[in-house]
């Protein structure tokens, strides 16, 4: 009896299972359980480069709105530890990307080191996933029909946190992505008589 039972039982499950292999329903949600994943991943994917590519246009408007900024600032206070027009750069840029609602990692509060003749180098990582780096260079020369100029060149290097490498491993399990990207930018211009 036990044996008949179980005889049926699997008979029933044979039929089932055929049943459901061979319906057209079954085979559309294998394809969209199969696709969905590739499809998330290509979507996020497009939409993280989209976020990327703006932000380093807002990173570029940053470093040649502090590069005009400085152009126009004296030299007079270079000297100093931490000269006064070296931090209105930083306010302009930081200002400017607060406007772009861009995560400034605290770069507001941060004073300058200085990194050589006539430039200094802001770092911030707050609430960042890397350093955020502001670089003004005040005393660049370049060398221009003759004529030697003195020029300012302002640098941003923010870190970029990646969505993509969440949701790909969903494609991939075993898969490694690099999360984060040091996007840098910056502008140079002639300082001003």
């Amino acid at each position: 009896m036990k044996n008949s039972w179980i005889g049926a039982m699997a008979g029933t499950m044979r039929r089932f299972l055929r049943s459901v292999w061979d319906c057209d329903e079954a085979n559309e949600v294998v394809e969209f359980a199969v696709v969905l994943p590739i499809v998330a991943v290509l979507l996020v994917g497009i939409l993280d480069f989209g976020s990327a590519f703006n932000l380093k246009q807002e990173l570029n408007n940053a470093a040649r709105e502090g590069t005009r900024w400085a152009i126009n600032e004296g030299t007079i206070d270079l000297s100093q530890t931490t000269p006064t027009s070296i931090l209105s750069v930083r306010d302009v840029v930081v200002n400017y990307l607060t406007n772009a609602h861009v995560n400034v990692c605290g770069l507001g509060s941060v004073t300058p080191s200085s990194s050589g003749f006539q430039s200094w180098t802001f770092t911030a990582s707050t609430g960042c996933p890397g350093n955020f780096t502001l670089i003004v260079d005040r005393g660049l020369t370049t060398v221009s029909g003759g004529t030697t100029l003195l020029m300012t060149h302002v640098t941003l290097k923010y870190p970029y946190q990646w969505r993509f490498s969440k949701v790909a491993t969903l494609v991939a399990p075993g898969a490694n992505y690099r999360g984060l990207t040091q996007l840098t930018t910056d502008a140079y211009m002639q300082n001003l008589p």
